[in-house]
């Protein structure tokens, strides 16, 4: 419940999403996870997110974090 240094209660947590990505292209556009502003954070927003990787893509397949420039190439099984 503390492991990202917030207070995360229930009514802050999303259902689980799975995505499947079947064709080359598949894949997101770039957008924002939880609060996007400077606003301070609420009790109930978002404050992680996490991507199982179960199997990787042939080519491409990385995650992207423009604001920090961070490029994520996943292996099999990275959390």
């Amino acid at each position: 419940r503390n492991l990202t240094g917030f207070e995360v209660y229930p009514e802050g947590q999303e259902p689980l999403q799975a995505i499947l990505y079947n064709n080359p292209g598949d894949g997101y556009h770039v957008h924002c996870d939880g609060i996007c502003s400077k606003q301070p954070y609420v009790t109930g927003d978002r404050v992680a997110t996490s991507i199982l990787f179960c199997k990787t893509a042939l080519e491409g397949g990385s995650t992207v974090f423009t604001k920090d420039a961070i490029k994520i190439v996943p292996e099999p099984g990275d959390l």
